[in-house]
């Protein structure tokens, strides 16, 4: 589980966050509409395989309503339960199996300069909010 004031504070930033779009040469999708990024706050599947199956992936997230899966958050959340260490994962989510640039390997060479900035700017926004007198 997260941490819950960790939690509240990465929420609290994110809602005040903006960032500009990806840019629509590094592969938007086709016919979904370009916009600014999404904050969503859930569950982060975790496990010790890439999943690349679209049915195990949409089974996945059924049957842990989850919104993503990686391969770290579990790990660390570990660690850090056996530190006494507040936990949070934010993540940055710049491919999805389902999406032809995953697939045809192409997700790396059209997110290269992309690849987490979006989650770093969000971890700074929310060290900053947890080091102010709100």
């Amino acid at each position: 589980m997260a941490d819950p004031r960790l939690l509240e504070a990465a929420t609290a930033a994110a809602r005040e966050w903006q960032h500009e779009p990806w840019p629509v040469g590094v592969g938007w999708p086709e016919g979904v509409a370009h916009r600014a990024p999404r904050v969503v706050v859930g569950t982060v599947c975790s496990g010790d395989r890439w999943n690349r199956a679209p049915a195990t992936i949409r089974a996945l997230a059924e049957q842990h309503d989850s919104l993503c899966e990686d391969m770290e958050a579990a790990a660390l959340a570990l660690t850090c339960l056996s530190h006494d260490v507040p936990f949070l994962a934010i993540k940055d989510v710049s491919n999805n199996e389902l999406l032809s640039a995953t697939t045809t390997g192409r997700v790396v060479e059209l997110t290269q300069g992309e690849l987490a900035r979006r989650a770093a700017a969000v971890t700074l926004a929310t060290l900053k909010w947890l080091g102010s007198d709100r």
